[in-house]
């Protein structure tokens, strides 16, 4: 009786949200029915003339409702390149994409950069304003959908997804540096991890 009586107090006391593992859940929105608002890159800054690409942050809102929106990250490849100097292009150092892309300028290497880049989160959520205050405010729910390792999406609503920077220490020119080198997104234990390739930092750290 008294271990019945733990259990039962247990789930009393978890708050449990709506999260589908694989079974049916409701499709991604389709962004063809949506206009950009806003993009920004997500990036990481290694050294003063270092950054680390990883993707893009994008918000959009629906064609046929002005208070419907989407937020999607979008991850590529990470491509770390070094700031030119004067009026030079961006190098890139990224091995895996150099070839295709070391030697456009940085706007045209952004746009096919996000040609690339492939959703991995993504939120829903509407609003309204309120009579009383005449501000806008959240109404209903906001739809998370959290791509995990295998390509399945993951839907959850309502929920805080965790952000965690990342670092690691590098050897080089006989000094050792902390550097930070990545971050990871989280939901209820599944990872999405945007890192920095180590080689990649090592050229571009030895570049002048």
């Amino acid at each position: 009786m008294k271990k019945l009586i733990v259990v039962v107090s247990v789930f009393c006391l978890l708050d449990i949200p709506l999260v589908s593992y694989g079974q049916s859940i409701p499709a991604v929105p389709d962004l063809t029915k949506f206009t950009e608002q806003s993009r920004s890159h997500i990036e990481i800054i290694i050294s003063e003339k270092i950054k680390t690409h990883f993707g893009f942050d994008v918000q959009y809102r629906s064609l046929s409702d002005p208070n419907e929106f989407v937020r999607v990250v979008y991850k590529h490849v990470p491509s770390t390149f070094r700031e030119p100097n004067k009026d030079a292009d961006y190098r890139l150092f990224s091995q895996k994409i150099d070839s295709l892309y070391s030697e456009k300028s940085t706007a045209g290497l952004m746009a096919e950069l996000f040609s690339h880049a492939d959703p991995v989160i993504v939120w829903r959520w509407r609003t309204k304003k309120d009579e009383k205050t005449g501000k806008t405010v959240a109404d209903g729910k906001v739809e998370i959908w959290f791509q995990k390792a295998d390509g399945d999406w993951l839907f959850a609503t309502d929920q805080e997804i965790s952000v965690e920077f990342l670092s690691e220490r590098i050897d080089y020119k006989k000094k050792s540096m902390n550097l930070p080198v990545g971050r990871k997104y989280s939901l209820y234990g599944q990872p999405i991890i945007f890192k920095s390739d180590r080689p990649d930092i090592l050229e571009a750290l030895g570049r002048k």
